[in-house]
This record gives structure tokens, sequence and C-alpha cells, in this order.
């Protein structure tokens, strides 16, 4: 997977956006110190309280708590110091010899004074995390962390390790500087990869490692993990699939004006029809050609995108990554991000449960709203797609989009393409994307196709909707720049 993030399209304009917020968590996580290879840092520094720590963009701080204290001997000098401390009184007290009784006293209490002292420093060490909240599958996340030293002693050697787990659970060993002083804060930055995919992940644990000058002793603390790190899916620049550039085309233009009911944007007028309501008589146009003359009217063609998504456990085919669950939230995603950059509005249908669905809306925070749902949607055992899909499509007004998902355990007669039918035939433009059962691997017995791919496309059409094959790990972008071109 390419590591590059400008190949991505870039988010809304605004804070909020999901790669522009940011958000400083402090101190921590609970994990092991196991060895693991050196995380390449960009830049480290240290500057007294108060001073400026560099450039932060917004941060937002959540305190953590130390969860565990850890005491070794790094090194035997110490217990040599111990021993011979203890001898020398031993020996002190024997021979009756208060100078070598001292002598071992002092020699038994410098490493307990450095172990003393090394433990104060630990006490008083404070970690916070400056991330990112929210980025996109494949892109670098810039991850910095400070350390706080607020004892009165001065902190040898500080290192800390922690796991980034969008990095398929990658160590990154971190080292601070050779000393920090009373009242010092150091940082240093390590960059990441969202390599797993979307979801919500957990960075930690963390542990920190101080030690002694004379590197006798090392403390390590182990850190409590609060700081979530949410994973959008990827975003890709998916070509308009008309050449003016809205989210619909005049889909009203071949519209009889004369239909029976009430419209939105006044057309013109014409002579009285059988049928025709009184009230749209024009009276004053009546009255002059002495014959009814009614106002005809159509409906209004709104930049509206409405996305159903097909949640149903026998949808899901294909396996990870490439899996048509996965793929249809990467174009809804990237669809919807094109949509409200225009300034159209959004709708998401998640399923027939309407608690995951996102309801319309536009504006800068639509989007966040959007790949929020994204992250956490899963398939399950909701009703098929045959059960639901005539209501939502009906509740939708005329003259907007609705883009549906085939999924190969559908390529059967059924309700879904009636659905379907009605609904262009009521001035909607339905966009279908159609996953097929030949590069998609089945894991669901009893979802084998009825229909072959090209007869679900040929309905379709007939249908009067645009289907667009997509199959398995295809390229986004060739297949509906191609579609464009072919329209």
């Amino acid at each position: 997977m390419s590591r590059a993030a400008h190949d991505r399209p870039e988010p809304p304009p605004d804070e909020s956006g999901p790669i522009s917020t940011e958000a400083t968590a402090r101190s921590g996580a609970s994990g092991s110190g196991a060895n693991g290879s050196a995380a390449r840092y960009a830049a480290s520094g240290r500057h007294k309280n108060g001073e400026s720590p560099g450039r932060i963009l917004s941060p937002t701080r959540s305190e953590k708590t130390w969860v565990d204290i850890d005491a070794r001997c790094a090194s035997g000098l110490g217990i040599v110091w111990l021993v011979l401390g203890a001898v020398s009184s031993l020996l002190g007290v024997w021979l009756a010899n208060p100078s070598l009784f001292a002598f071992g006293l002092v020699l038994v209490s410098i490493p307990f004074a450095v172990f003393w002292s090394l433990r104060q420093v630990a006490r008083g060490l404070s970690l916070s995390r400056i991330a990112p909240a929210r980025v996109h599958e494949g892109v670098e996340v810039a991850v910095e962390l400070r350390l706080e030293n607020r004892s009165s002693w001065t902190c040898f050697f500080p290192r800390v390790s922690e796991i980034f787990p969008p990095e398929i659970h990658a160590q990154k060993d971190l080292i601070f500087t050779d000393r920090l002083l009373a009242g010092e804060t150091a940082s240093v930055r390590y960059v990441g990869y969202a390599i797993l995919p979307r979801g919500i992940y957990k960075i930690g644990p963390s542990v920190l490692r101080v030690s002694d000058p004379f590197g006798w002793f090392e403390i390590r603390r182990e850190l409590e993990p609060r700081g979530e790190l949410v994973v959008y899916p990827s975003l890709h620049e998916l070509a308009p699939l008309e050449r003016g550039g809205d989210a619909v085309s005049a889909v009203m233009e071949n519209l009889t004006a004369s239909e029976i009911g009430d419209e939105d944007e006044f057309r013109g007028v014409r002579e009285y029809r059988r049928g025709d309501s009184p009230r749209r008589i024009h009276w004053p146009l009546t009255a002059r050609h002495r014959m009814p003359v009614v106002k005809e009217f159509h409906p209004v063609v709104t930049g509206d995108l409405h996305i159903v998504l097909d949640l149903q456990r026998h949808a899901v085919a294909g396996l990870g990554r490439t899996s048509t669950i996965e793929t249809a939230i990467r174009i809804t995603g990237s669809l919807s991000h094109r949509s409200l950059r225009l300034g159209h509005r959004v709708e998401v249908i998640a399923g027939s449960d309407p608690d995951l669905s996102v309801p319309l809306a536009g504006g800068p925070n639509q989007i966040n709203a959007i790949l929020d749902r994204l992250v956490i949607l899963r398939s399950q055992d909701t009703l098929v797609l045959d059960e639901w899909l005539g209501d939502a499509l009906g509740a939708l007004p005329r003259g907007t989009s609705a883009l549906v998902f085939i999924a190969p355990y559908l390529f059967r007669e059924g309700a879904w393409l009636e659905a379907i039918a009605q609904a262009t035939g009521r001035g909607l433009r339905v966009i279908a994307i159609v996953f097929d059962e030949r590069t998609y691997a089945q894991i669901w017995a009893g979802a084998d196709a009825k229909l072959s791919l090209s007869q679900v496309l040929t309905g379709l059409r007939r249908a009067g909707a645009i289907p667009i094959h997509v199959p398995c790990a295809s390229e986004l972008e060739a297949i509906f720049a191609a579609e464009r071109e072919a329209s």
C-alpha cells in the first residue's frame, strides 16, 4: 500500500475536518518493554516551562494516569556497593572500629540514596501526546511526545516505548535526551502509518524508562491508554458522472409537464386538459383568450444525494479491504466528500436500521458525521434489500440522486429491481454500483447468483438506472472516469 498522502483528496477546508483536527492526550498506556526496531523521529527539543514549545495545531488535552511502577538493577555496580558497605559495617562492628563501620554505612547509603532520588524523579514525570484525532487509511501520522520533569531532581536518560496500533501494532522506541533538568520539558516526534483499515484505535500501551546517572538502577512506568485515533476510510477523487459538474443532471427534461398533482417550479401555460386540477387554471389568461388555460410546473432538480448501503451479512463478498462492504464504504465516503464540497446535501441510509443512518444535511460538519458513522458500520443480520429498498426510495423527493449498491446475492429476480424502476419513473436519478459474483469470493452458503452479470446490468438499464460495474480490487478512479466518458 502506498504510504504517500498526496494522492488522497483534501478534506473540507475547516478545522473540524477529518485530517486537520488534532488532539493532545496526557500520557499513556500500559504495556511491555519488549525490544523493537527504533522509530525514526523527525525532531526533538526541550524548553523551560512557560516558553513556547513550537507549533501545535489546536490541541485538546485529556489526562491519563500511571498504572504501575517497576524498578530493577540496570547493572551490578549498585549491588557491589551494597555488599561492600555491608561487609565494611560488619567488620567495623566485629573489630570495634567506628571508622570502618561509618565507612560501611556510607557505602550502603549511597545506592539507597541514588534509588530514592530516581524514584522521586519518576514520580514527578508527566508525559503528553499530541497527535491527530482523525486520519485516513494509508496516510502518515505525525505523533509528538512531550516529557515534563515536575520533580526537583534531574532526570537522566529518559526514553519511551509506544505501540502504534494502526501500523500493525508497531513499537516505537524513542530517546528524549541524555538529561532533563527540573522544570524542563523535552519533546520528540515519530511518524506512524495508518496501514490497518478503518476503525478506532487506542495508541499504546506505552512504557517510560528512566535511569540514574551511574546506570545502577532503572525504573519503568507503565501508562494507561486513553487517547483514541479514528482511522477513516480512504477517499478517492471519483470523476462526476455528469459533465456539468452538478450532483444530478436534468433528468426531468423528458417527463411530461402535464401529470396530475402539485409541482414545484413554474414552467409555462397551456390549454386545459381533462383531469387538470382547477387550482392550476390561470384565470386572467382564461378570460383574455376565452378558453381554459392552466399553469404547468415541473419539479425542481436539486443536488441532494442519497446513498443506500446494504449491510445485510449476505451482501458481504470478498475478503479484507477488497470486500464489497469495504469498497462500498470507500465509494460512499468519496462521493459524499465530493458532493458536500460542491455545496450539496448528502444522506446515508445504512441498512434497514434508521439509527445507523446519517440524516440529510449539508455544510462542513456533514462529512465528519458521515465518516464517523462509516468507521463503525459492520455487516449484520438485518432485512435483505428486497424488503426495504422500495420504502427507502419511495420516501425520496423527485429530482434527487440515489446511489444503490447491488451485491451478488441479489442476482435474481426480486423486488429491488422493481423498486428501482418505480423510483426512476418518479423522476429519481438512480446510480447502481454492481459487484459481480466472479471476482468477489462468496463467503456465504446459498448466495449463489441466479442471474448473470450482463443480465443484471441490462435489467438496471431497462429500469432507467445507471449501472456501474465495480470488480474486486479495481481502481475506482479509472472506473468512474471511464463511465463518465461513456455517458
